[in-house]
């Protein structure tokens, strides 16, 4: 081949690589996501997730919001979008479901429950996670050794946990265990501070894949009653809002994309990662609603 022929034949391929460059750009979907403030979710995590990290590679720290988060760039990813996530910071659960519910954002950055959502209202995905497949430890502070030595139902009775009582899954829960709920406005990292207070005994949470289960709330260490669980009968599904206009096309890419993401086994990883598909706690004791106390 002649040297004119190969400068050609670079030139055009440099010309192509930078025409196919410029329609990426073209494509690059600017969505406005609703999510916790900064305490659950810092700036700059915020960013790092918003370019949609490998969900393999990714240190989830045990943060179901991360993780959760991740899973949707990445599914929204390869349903075909190029996403890039706006957030839209707002501190309470049902403000954010309601935000998308009027099109301020075009979904919420979480999985939302089955029996909290308005078909009416969203789009809702095929299940994130099924039934009883999302569970929580009863955590305390790791140096109350009296409350770690509760074991039952029983036991548990007239001790007080930090609850959000727009958490209607887990104030029935707590009801059934009939603990006291200390209510607020409350996020984990706030709830894990109560107790450090000793303003509450107990809070639920998801289990960290860890050592002993034990992990890091903010700057509060945590320990979970060792044999006990909580499993909630309930599904859980990303929503798109209808009246957003970018909704029909998001929550198309996000179906396709939820179904390869399970399909590779990812949706189990990243749940694995935080603690949910635990080998360690598969045949522990379930407390709470629709269980033998």
């Amino acid at each position: 081949m002649s040297r004119i022929r190969v400068l050609t034949l670079a030139a055009f391929l440099f010309l192509e690589a930078g025409q196919a460059s410029s329609a990426a750009q073209a494509e690059f979907v600017i969505l406005p996501i609703g999510i916790y403030d900064t305490q659950v979710l810092p700036s700059a995590l915020a960013a790092k997730i918003s370019d949609c990290p490998n969900p393999r590679r990714f240190d989830y720290d045990n943060n179901q919001v991360v993780a959760e988060l991740v899973l949707l760039c990445n599914a929204l990813k390869a349903g075909g979008l190029n996403p890039k996530l706006d957030f839209k910071n707002t501190p309470d659960y049902l403000r954010i479901i309601t935000n998308s519910s009027d099109g301020q954002t075009v979904m919420p950055g979480f999985v939302v429950w089955q029996q909290d959502i308005n078909s009416e209202l969203f789009y809702v995905s095929e299940p994130v996670l099924k039934k009883k497949e999302y569970t929580k430890g009863i955590y305390t502070l790791s140096n109350r050794k009296d409350l770690l030595q509760v074991r039952t139902a029983n036991a548990l009775k007239s001790h007080s946990i930090a609850a959000n009582p727009n958490w209607e899954h887990d104030a029935a829960e707590i009801k059934c265990l009939e603990l006291k709920p200390i209510t607020g406005p409350f996020n984990p990292i706030s709830m894990a501070r109560m107790v450090a207070a000793e303003r509450a005994d107990f809070l639920l949470y998801p289990f960290f894949k860890t050592a002993g289960l034990k992990g890091t709330l903010g700057d509060v260490q945590l320990t979970p009653l060792m044999g006990v669980k909580v499993a909630f009968n309930d599904s859980l599904h990303f929503i798109v809002s209808k009246k957003n206009p970018q909704g029909a096309m998001v929550y198309a890419a996000l179906q396709k994309g939820l179904a390869q993401l399970h399909a590779r086994g990812t949706i189990h990883y990243v749940y694995e990662q935080i603690g949910f598909f635990n080998p360690h706690v598969k045949n522990w004791q379930e407390l709470g609603c629709k269980t033998s106390q």
